[in-house]
């Protein structure tokens, strides 16, 4: 995954009027996946296959002010095979 970097190390950033807080993306099994870092590959089957993701709001340490607002967020996902 790629984006705008968030404050928090790996995440993504906000764009809106939500401050204080930071996108974390995780992968199946709740690990969080930095951006620019690939995941642990993934065996693929004959037939459908689910790549799970999930995405959760970490505010942005002790000291940050957390504005309620409205946010969005782009994340730019690559799939690499062999």
């Amino acid at each position: 995954f790629t984006g705008s970097a968030g404050v928090v190390d790996g995440s993504l950033g906000l764009t809106g009027t939500a401050k204080g807080a930071s996108i974390i993306l995780t992968d199946g099994s709740s690990t969080q996946i930095k951006l620019g870092t690939a995941t642990a590959p993934q065996t693929l089957q004959n037939g459908d296959n689910h790549l799970n993701f999930s995405a959760y709001l970490q505010g942005n340490g002790a000291s940050a002010t957390i504005t309620p607002g409205e946010f969005t967020s782009i994340a730019d996902f690559s799939l690499a095979y062999q």
